[in-house]
C-alpha cells in the first residue's frame, strides 16, 4: 500500500462521490506525475505517496498538478492529501484480505496462534499478548469513519490495484 502516513488526528469524511472524484484525478494525477517526474530526471512520483506532497511544492509543477486537481473537485494539494489518505485507510480497513476488516475475528485468531505456540514461555506468551493488544489499540485509533468504509466497497477492485501499485 501506499507510504503516505495516516493521520487520524485529521480524519475527514468521504462519500462514493468523493472516491468517483479520487478515482478520475488519480488517473490524470499518475500520467501527470510520470511526465513531470521525467522531465525533471527523477524516479516516478506516486501521486498516493508521501513524496507527492514534496513534490508539489516544487514551484515549476505546482501550477500543473493544481490544474488537474481543480479539474476533479479538489481545490488545493491539502484537500488531495487527505482524501488520498480517507480513501486508501478506508480501502485497507474495507479490504477482507487485509485483516482490518473483521479485527475481533484477527485479533481471536493471533490469540489463539500464541496460546497454541507450546515453545513459547508463560513469559514469551503473555508479552506477546500485552504486544498484541498494543497494536490493536493503534490500529483501532486509525480506524476510518463507518461512512467511509462504505463508501469505497464499491470500488474495491480498482482501489485495491491502486494500493498495490506502489
Amino acid at each position: 500500500m501506499s507510504t503516505l502516513f495516516f493521520d487520524p488526528s485529521r480524519p475527514i469524511d468521504i462519500d462514493e462521490g468523493a472516491v468517483r472524484r479520487f478515482l478520475a484525478a488519480f488517473d490524470e494525477m499518475r500520467l501527470l506525475m510520470r511526465r513531470l517526474s521525467r522531465s525533471a530526471a527523477r524516479a516516478p512520483v506516486d501521486p498516493t505517496d508521501e513524496g507527492f506532497a514534496t513534490f508539489a511544492r516544487e514551484p515549476r509543477v505546482r501550477a500543473e498538478i493544481q490544474a488537474v486537481l481543480e479539474k476533479h473537485g479538489f481545490n488545493t494539494v491539502e484537500t488531495w492529501e487527505r482524501t488520498v489518505q480517507a480513501v486508501m485507510s478506508a480501502t485497507a480497513f474495507a479490504d477482507p484480505d487485509s485483516g482490518l476488516s473483521d479485527m475481533a475475528n484477527t485479533v481471536t485468531k493471533l490469540r489463539a496462534e500464541i496460546d497454541e505456540d507450546r515453545t513459547l514461555s508463560p513469559e514469551d506468551r503473555q508479552r506477546m499478548h500485552a504486544e498484541l493488544e498494543d497494536e490493536m489499540r493503534q490500529l483501532e485509533r486509525m480506524r476510518p469513519p463507518a461512512g467511509n468504509v462504505e463508501a469505497v466497497r464499491p470500488f474495491m477492485a480498482r482501489l485495491k490495484a491502486i494500493a498495490g501499485a506502489d
